[in-house]
């Protein structure tokens, strides 16, 4: 909480404080005095609140509770007449009552703002490195944007970039990534995906913005993130800015108008969510968006940072971003992602042979069957309701539940899970990893489980050291080289690893 929030809280507690005095003080003087002085402080302090932080949906209790007091102290100056000593004595008990009601709904307030609401806080980094953070946007002239009416639009992609970074003392950190503008939360996202937006506009990331890359290496691996179904670049910071501080550059792709959150665009427009979220739960529709937006989105930002590699396009980043001339390794390449992104990294390694390994955080198997498999190193991790659901072991509770799948009959439900464990067995044919998280929710894969622990297994941060842990192994085994014992069969109380032979 910010110091402009604790005020907020304080002058709820004395408000009250002063409205349960008030009948008790003696003389009309004194309560007017006291009314007056309690009003202008509380509506001072929640002037003050606005101003530094921002009225927020999260803090609407307090902002009730506050009005009620300044109403209640108002109404009293009004009536500031001596009430009789009879009255006095009656009202004595349901002051206090009403009191201690009052301080229980702020301090229950607090609790539901600060706790299961609040700014997000990202673990201290691993690496030897401080990390830097940039954003550039590109246009792709051969490709028309179809979600916009303008006949000449063409498709617009943001990549958010994470880099070793070299860092002046004092330096100010990034912020963290969602934009405060007019729109800026479209009706598509979700009531409480809003207030979350709202409690963290003045969060900061663990990255400080456009500092000059390191010099401790000559040229640094390159890791391509691919952003879940309405998820945004900035979104996946506890696993971009890990890799980064152990001497990856990460550059996070952000999809125009299949974001929950805006993107805004070289131009000043905000792109909000036009996406057509029955895609991500049809084979045929799927195949569609990825094969013809995605990977396509993905590989143009691959050109597009090979041009920034060679020092031949540095247009579309802010003034003052570091160079990254000749200070990228494609030779050594590797992408992830996270549910619908995890397949976009599956179908572009497919696609694209510059990507030499690649990892999938629990997502479902769309897109363009592979019946090849991949002929390089692939990850796939994924939660134990994942594993249940192409082993037909859910209940018709979890399979026809609104909140989970929504599959409307169980014929249906089978026809999927035969399909999904087929793309499985697939994917992975010519060898691999699967790593099963049985107790993982399917947002622990992200920073949204941050957000708030309504959103997550309670166990966020921990699973973020393992997954971190894990995929700095892979991509240093099958980037750069160097074997790790992590990348072996094993069982643990958080993950099992299997590892699936691969074919010579």
């Amino acid at each position: 909480m910010t110091w402009a929030e604790w005020g907020l809280f304080a002058a709820s507690v004395g408000g009250i404080g002063v409205l349960w005095r008030f009948a008790r003080m003696r003389g009309k003087g004194k309560r007017v005095s006291a009314g007056i002085i309690g009003v202008s402080v509380m509506l001072g302090l929640l002037i003050v609140h606005g101003g530094v932080d921002g009225l927020k949906w999260k803090w609407a209790p307090l902002y009730v509770l506050l009005l009620v007091l300044v109403c209640g102290l108002s109404f009293g100056v009004y009536r500031s007449g001596e009430p009789e000593p009879q009255k006095k004595r009656e009202r004595a008990g349901l002051r206090t009552v009403l009191g201690i009601a009052g301080l229980g709904y702020a301090g229950l307030s607090i609790y539901v703002g600060a706790s299961l609401l609040p700014a997000i806080s990202l673990d201290p980094l691993g690496g030897l490195y401080a990390v830097g953070t940039t954003s550039f946007q590109w246009i792709d002239a051969s490709r028309e944007e179809t979600y916009t009416a303008e006949r000449d639009d063409h498709r617009e992609i943001q990549v958010r970039l994470w880099y070793p970074a070299q860092v002046s003392q004092g330096a100010a950190k990034a912020d963290y990534g969602f934009l405060s503008v007019p729109g800026g939360q479209p009706k598509e996202a979700p009531f409480l995906l809003n207030i979350i937006a709202q409690s963290n506009r003045n969060a900061k990331a663990q990255a400080f913005p456009d500092a000059p890359l390191s010099p401790r290496e000559e040229v640094y691996p390159v890791v391509v993130f691919a952003p879940g179904y309405g998820g945004s670049n900035f979104m996946y910071a506890a696993f971009a800015e890990e890799l980064a501080s152990r001497g990856y550059i990460v550059a996070g792709v952000q999809h125009p108008y299949f974001t929950l959150f805006p993107t805004r665009l070289s131009d000043g427009r905000v792109a909000g969510g036009m996406f057509d979220a029955g895609a991500a739960a049809d084979w045929t529709q799927s195949e569609k968006l990825i094969q013809g937006i995605l990977v396509k989105d993905v590989r143009f930002a691959i050109d597009r940072l090979e041009r920034l590699n060679q020092g031949a396009d540095e247009v579309g980043g802010p003034d003052g971003a570091p160079s990254f001339a000749n200070r990228m390794d494609f030779s050594r390449l590797g992408m992830m992602g996270h549910s619908f992104g995890g397949t976009v990294a599956a179908q572009t390694m497919d696609a694209d042979p510059r990507i030499r390994a690649g990892i999938n955080m629990d997502g479902f198997l769309y897109g363009k069957k592979l019946h090849d498999g991949l002929d390089r190193p692939f990850m796939y991790m994924f939660t134990g309701l994942t594993d249940r659901f192409e082993n037909m072991g859910l209940t018709e509770a979890e399979w026809g539940g609104k909140q989970t799948f929504a599959i409307p009959s169980a014929e249906e439900y089978a026809a999927m899970a035969r399909e999904q464990a087929d793309r499985h067995r697939l994917l992975l044919q010519n060898g691999g990893y699967n790593v099963l998280f049985p107790k993982a929710e399917h947002f622990d894969f992200s920073d949204t489980a941050l957000y708030s622990p309504l959103l997550g297994s309670g166990n966020t941060r921990e699973l973020h050291d393992t997954v971190n842990e894990l995929a700095l192994a892979f991509f240093e085994q099958h980037l750069n080289g160097r074997e790790s014992a992590l990348l072996q069969k094993t069982n643990t109380e958080m993950y099992s690893l299997e590892v699936v032979d691969f074919k010579k």
